[in-house]
């Protein structure tokens, strides 16, 4: 169903391929898609682009047309990125 696919793409998991802090944009690496990489996605207001780098996981969020257009939420915690940053 056409309805499912566009459902399970709004929300994805990628990695910052290319990072953008002048024009608060960044390209996301998406491994569970063959290592697609997005366009251009502007990263959330609310998010520090100083605690960005390359290679962070991060939650983006993309609109049902497609994954050109979209947002980069943020980075979340997890074993990779743990609170206090010790791995």
């Amino acid at each position: 169903m056409i309805a499912d696919g566009v459902i399970l793409n709004l929300i994805r998991v990628g990695k910052i391929s290319t990072l953008n802090k002048t024009q608060g944009t960044l390209r996301a690496l998406f491994d569970d898609k063959d290592n697609l990489i997005s366009d251009e996605l502007p990263i959330m207001a609310n998010v520090d682009l100083n605690t960005l780098n390359i290679g962070d996981q991060v939650v983006c969020i993309f609109l049902p047309n497609g994954i050109e257009s979209g947002f980069c939420i943020g980075k979340f915690y997890s074993e990779i990125n743990p609170p206090g940053g010790s791995a």
